[in-house]
């Protein structure tokens, strides 16, 4: 049996090119940046033209691309190494953020909490309300991992430069799916590249050259001394190639996944059982809907075993049998949380996987409706 990947916020499948070029860097023998013979020359040379090309796509200076493991890494080793005094975050945040800030609260640090919208997004004029309070460092996502609700990360990075705020971005869910801009106010932006069609275990953050902060890893002094370790040139190379593709093809790539994402939205929400969760203002490629009357963990398993693979919510978190956190937090009750599941579309999903898609759903919620 043939399966239709619709949980694509989760991880991705590795475009082809990708995969093309971190064989070929494979291929070209021990590669370590930091040694001075041959290899370790030919290494440096290509791990400089890899930040300096990401750079360049992004318009900041190469010293400010930092090679990390991934997302979680970058949220974990600014957070942790910033020495805040007080952070302004949300309660919708993805778990290496909220986690992260929980635990420094243990440490004496204090977070300060906004609430989402019924919409799913943070109101700036609350983040600006809170800024006027004092704050060391704001943190948050540039698009739900959930629902896909955009922020207005514009304006809160201006906000914040106004209150001369440290500003970071977790961009995780936005290569890919949006022209990634790193806007004028903002300090510290994270990406992994597995969400947008690259290798796992890898990822990079733009971080302000005047940032002062304890290193994520202490060592060899490899990433200007802000994260000591042997570089993975294969893994770089790749993550090079994958951000290459996501920038350039940006346009088409967005506005095929988004009418493939409004077909399969407008198919099922002709029934009046199915609702979406969450504004419209969404990334490209992101549904989350509300089965009412159905229990969410029951339909994905149905749909897992017809082909479909959805999710529950964050894959970071769906191993647990809890309702959404994000939903909650954005005003819907337990009943709709844990009857709600989220579809994250691809450039490779096809028009036929969304009707079939689409057929499967409805198949099974007609069941459930005659059962009922």
């Amino acid at each position: 049996m043939e399966h239709i990947y619709l949980d694509n916020n989760a991880t991705t499948l590795i475009d082809s090119r990708v995969k093309a070029v971190l064989l070929e860097v494979l291929e070209m023998g021990p590669l370590n940046a930091s040694s001075v013979h041959f290899y370790g020359q030919m290494a440096k040379t290509r791990l400089i033209e890899a930040r300096r090309h990401i750079a360049q796509m992004l318009d900041v200076h190469p010293q400010e691309i930092i090679f990390t493991s991934g997302a979680t890494e970058a949220l974990n080793g600014i957070l942790l190494g910033f020495r805040a005094k007080t952070i302004l975050t949300s309660t919708i945040e993805h778990s290496a953020v909220h986690k992260t800030c929980q635990y420094l609260e243990t440490l004496g640090v204090d977070v300060i909490y906004l609430k989402p919208t019924s919409e799913g997004n943070i109101d700036p004029k609350e983040v600006e309300k809170a800024l006027e309070k004092g704050v060391d460092l704001a943190v948050f996502g540039a698009a739900n991992s959930e629902t896909g609700v955009l922020n207005d990360i514009e304006s809160i990075a201006k906000l914040c430069q106004e209150h001369s705020t440290f500003c970071f971005v977790d961009g995780a869910q936005l290569m890919g799916k949006e022209k990634v801009i790193i806007y004028p106010g903002c300090d510290a932006i994270c990406f992994s590249a597995h969400k947008f069609h690259g290798p796992c275990g890898v990822g990079f953050c733009y971080l302000n050259r005047k940032a002062k902060l304890k290193p994520f890893l202490i060592g060899g002094g490899q990433e200007y001394a802000r994260r000591s370790g042997t570089q993975s040139l294969p893994l770089i190379c790749a993550l090079e190639k994958a951000v290459d593709i996501a920038q350039s093809e940006i346009e088409k790539n967005k506005k095929q996944m988004q009418n493939l994402r409004d077909q399969l939205e407008d198919s099922l929400l002709s029934n009046p059982c199915i609702q979406r969760n969450g504004s419209k203002l969404r990334l490209c490629n992101t549904t989350n809907l509300f089965f009412d009357h159905v229990d969410g963990e029951g339909l994905l398993f149905n749909l897992d075993m017809e082909g479909v693979c959805a999710s529950l919510g964050s894959a970071c978190s769906s191993g647990a049998l809890e309702p959404s956190r994000v939903l909650l937090e954005m005003g819907y009750n337990q009943a709709r949380a844990l009857s709600s599941l989220r579809f994250s579309l691809s450039r490779f999903t096809t028009e036929e996987e969304i009707k079939k898609s689409v057929g499967v759903i409805q198949s099974h919620i007609s069941k459930i409706s005659s059962v009922s």
